[in-house]
């Protein structure tokens, strides 16, 4: 897992990128926003993408109170709650 915040975003921008069609683009697609742990959600629609019927184990990383995400597939999303980014 790459641990550089900058990166994780940048490499996120050419993910999306590349499923951009002038329709796919206009859903609901990613969605960040904060929680109160602190830290952020992620909500990314997979539909029309190769990830969408890929198999994804759930993950729950709790190394300590700062520093922790999880990730699960549920109903064609991927959702992540992690610590704070940045």
């Amino acid at each position: 897992m790459n641990n550089n915040p900058l990166q994780a975003i940048s490499d996120l921008q050419s993910w999306y990128q590349q499923y951009c069609d002038g329709d796919w683009e206009h859903n609901e697609t990613i969605r960040i926003c904060t929680i109160d742990n602190p830290g952020s959600r992620v909500t990314i629609d997979l539909e029309g993408t190769d990830c969408e019927n890929k198999p994804f184990q759930s993950i729950e990383n709790d190394i300590s109170e700062d520093n922790w995400y999880h990730c699960l597939y549920e109903m064609g999303n991927l959702k992540a709650q992690v610590d704070h980014l940045i």
